[in-house]
């Protein structure tokens, strides 16, 4: 069934179409509302919904299919791509490690509890749609923006958290040290994205400047979730090694 849904109009005059509609688009697949495997509307039923002609429409499923989010498939349609779960796991070095450099700082951008996606909400396993804080920072290093990171946490938890901790510790040494969560376990998946109105602006970016994309999975030694984390890195000027464990 195709389900995609409008979400709201182009309406941004700077931002070409295609970007505008596969950044809708992928917030409805990442959000939960179009499911693995659902098939999405025809081209010419897109092009109608947003007003727009086949072209953007056009390149913004390639956009998300080059980015491993949807498939096409010859003479049946674009689907909602799916997800292989049993991805060889590698070892992460430079993006968990602790920045301790005294030219570091940490801004808070904002702190607040609300009610989050879908996705999201079930990674909490938060069937009574408990709300989730939600903090966001940007870290300096000699004044420029690193990253920005957006820190999704149980109100539970964060709770014990202050504005002094955030603007001096990194999120798992709050949890593991500070809180005694006892951290267990740290996932990560990482991709290139383009910087978003909000992205661009934080890291003093032009839209749709290429950034690395890094989603973390925080969980403790019984497996018990304590946080998910969105972090955004400019594209240009970061390097990353990967170990990979062979058995």
């Amino acid at each position: 069934m195709n389900t995609a849904k409008k979400e709201k109009p182009l309406i941004h005059p700077h931002i070409p179409y295609y970007f505008q509609l596969s950044n809708q688009i992928r917030s409805q697949i990442e959000n939960g509302d179009l499911k693995d495997g659902e098939k999405l509307p025809k081209e010419v039923d897109l092009a109608k919904m947003y007003s727009i002609s086949r072209v953007p429409v056009r390149q913004a499923l390639g956009l998300l299919e080059k980015d491993g989010l949807i498939i096409r498939k010859r003479g049946k349609g674009t689907f909602v791509k799916i997800q292989d779960e049993d991805s060889t796991a590698v070892r992460l070095s430079g993006i968990l490690a602790k920045i301790k450099n005294k030219n570091t700082t940490r801004k808070i951008i904002s702190m607040n509890t609300r009610v989050v996606n879908k996705r999201i909400s079930d990674y909490f396993d938060n069937t009574n749609n408990v709300s989730i804080s939600v903090f966001k920072r940007a870290l300096l290093q000699n004044e420029k923006p690193y990253c920005f990171t957006s820190h999704y946490i149980p109100s539970k938890i964060s709770k014990q958290i202050t504005r002094k901790q955030m603007k001096e510790k990194t999120m798992l040494e709050i949890l593991d040290k500070d809180l005694g969560f006892n951290v267990g376990n740290v996932k990560q998946e990482f991709e290139a994205r383009n910087a978003s109105n909000e992205v661009a602006k934080i890291l003093s970016l032009s839209v749709m400047a290429p950034v690395l994309f890094v989603k973390t999975f925080v969980t403790d030694k019984v497996g018990n979730p304590i946080e998910y984390s969105e972090i955004f890195y400019p594209g240009d000027s970061h390097r990353y090694s990967i170990e990979l464990e062979y058995n």
